[in-house]
């Protein structure tokens, strides 16, 4: 027995030293010469639950009950080895036990996260009479994840200053788009930077009021408490991407797919950076691999269409997008990739009407009503685009691309010194706008102030490289200017770039007259050397 003694006691003090392989083989010594001692077996149940060998450590706990059948804590590792395990039932059926033995607040609150799991909320309802705070909060909290709001507004109301309970209420109050009572309750309690929940919350306004540096700090450093919660990364790959840091964005969104790999959403957010930023191929591996194993995922659809609207595939774009609208999928993304189909199908009318809605649900978003202004220039409905230019720069100064519609629409109308006039309030507004530029480049070319002209598409095509309309505008210039072999080059930039034929037939033509060029410069060299 003394040996038994000593294999014990080297056993938790092996333990105690985080050596668990080593602690077991101590156990196992003590085991053999004590097959039923319950110490022993629950200590083995514990050591392979720390080295997350769930299997041995359920073995163990279970043989610790045969001894005996009352010994809570082999009940709480139970239960917890069925919860990690998604065995919620199994877990509730050892919570149960565990409140009939000892209805402390600790077995109740092991009980109600069971029930939470398994959306029983008549189980948790037979909880409310137990009046421990934490208790109480635990219940505010599972019904707020069963999406009982009402239920759990009803338990916070007896509670004032508990930061937990604050947290919970200021969700509810955010899911109900109560931002302004929400933004109050996180900012009561945004000293509580060592909870991952405030710092998320705090990281959410900070990218409504725009200031993105703020919400990077805000989502790092919730990150650094909370390194699994794939929301916290997926909240940061936002904010770095609408701060226009891409590759930032992209490491934040493989890290949210890493931990949810099943979340298809993530996967989408990240094609979507991909579209925008042009990276089209990492975007069609994307969105094939959600359609492959979620096919109904109509957000990816939708991206497929837009996809096939580059490749000009017109027609699949507007399959996909219209089959999406009659399997009840119409949100504002898939209708402004359907009024960009429509466009140029020449479907102008349908391209309005679907326009005109998404205005009507959504009259504060200025960017649909920008939309709708550039449509209206395509059917040369001047004057209408005109007026809802002014109307979008009347409700916002600073909105540089009110000027630019303004610039195109008075520039169509002949009324240069007014289109230069909204294209200089644009760059005024960004320096780098280079919309602005191009469209006071094109009232220097209609004044034939070529070298101005040339000067203006420079700083248009440094600000955006991969727009073919300033390469095709600077070689119009160059032509214009009877300089045919560098209005060939930029013609040739603008054939690279987009192959459409207006591009292509412009770089025809211009190296048919570079090359004729080119052989009368041969013809009258040989001349001389005669």
């Amino acid at each position: 027995m003394e040996n038994n003694l000593e294999f014990i006691k080297h056993g938790f003090e092996l333990k105690n030293n985080k050596s668990y392989k080593q602690a077991i083989e101590m156990f196992y010594k003590a085991l053999e010469l004590e097959n039923n001692n319950v110490e022993v077996l629950f200590q083995l149940g514990e050591l392979y639950f720390m080295l997350h060998n769930f299997e041995r450590a359920e073995h163990y706990f279970n043989q610790t009950l045969k001894f005996d059948s009352t010994h809570q804590e082999a009940l709480k590792f139970l239960c917890k080895i069925y919860f990690i395990s998604d065995k919620f039932e199994d877990a509730m059926n050892y919570a149960r036990k565990l409140v009939e033995i000892n209805s402390n607040s600790e077995n109740i609150i092991l009980l109600i996260d069971c029930a939470s799991k398994l959306q029983d909320k008549k189980e948790i309802e037979n909880l409310e009479k137990y009046q421990d705070l934490n208790v109480q909060k635990r219940i505010a909290k599972a019904y707020y994840d069963m999406r009982c709001p009402n239920e759990a507004l009803k338990i916070l109301e007896n509670f004032k200053n508990d930061t937990e309970a604050l947290i919970i209420l200021g969700k509810i109050y955010f899911d109900r788009n109560e931002i302004e009572k929400a933004k109050e309750i996180f900012q009561m309690i945004k000293n509580c930077d060592d909870n991952s929940d405030v710092l998320n919350f705090l990281g959410l306004f900070a990218i409504e009021d725009g200031e993105l540096i703020e919400a990077i700090k805000y989502f790092s450093k919730a990150i650094t408490l909370d390194k699994s919660n794939p929301i916290l990364h997926f909240n940061l790959a936002n904010a770095y991407f609408y701060n226009g840091w891409n590759k930032e964005a992209v490491n934040s969104y493989l890290n949210a797919i890493k931990l949810a790999p099943d979340n298809m959403d993530l996967r989408f957010s990240l094609a979507n950076l991909y579209y925008s930023i042009g990276e089209y191929t990492k975007c069609k591996n994307e969105v094939k691999y959600i359609l492959e194993t979620h096919e109904n995922h109509y957000p990816a659809r939708t991206l497929e269409g837009m996809l096939k609207f580059l490749d000009k595939d017109f027609l699949g774009a507007k399959n996909i997008l219209e089959t999406n609208v009659k399997s009840g999928f119409n949100d504002d993304f898939n209708k402004l990739a359907l009024v960009k189909v429509y466009q140029e199908v020449g479907m102008l009318e349908k391209a309005e009407s679907i326009l005109q809605d998404i205005i009507c649900q959504n009259p504060e978003i200025k960017d649909y009503k920008l939309e709708l202004a550039k449509l209206y220039i395509k059917e040369k409905r001047y004057e209408d685009s005109l007026k809802l230019g002014q109307e979008l720069i009347s409700d916002c100064e600073e909105y540089i691309n009110g000027y630019i519609v303004l610039a195109e629409c008075e520039f169509n109308l002949k009324n240069f010194e007014a289109s230069k006039e909204f294209a200089s309030k644009a760059v005024l507004l960004d320096i780098n706008c280079a919309k602005g530029y191009y469209w006071i480049a094109k009232y220097w070319i209609e004044k034939e102030d070529f070298d101005e002209a040339v000067e203006c598409m420079k700083r248009a095509i440094m600000y955006d490289l991969n727009n073919p309309e300033y390469y095709a505008e600077m070689s119009n210039i160059f032509e214009k200017k009877n300089d045919i072999k560098t209005a060939f080059e930029y013609s040739k930039e603008a054939e690279s770039l987009d192959d459409s034929e207006k591009y292509k037939e412009l770089y025809k033509r211009l190296a048919g007259e570079n090359r004729k060029i080119l052989n009368n410069s041969l013809k009258n060299l040989s001349r001389e050397k005669k």
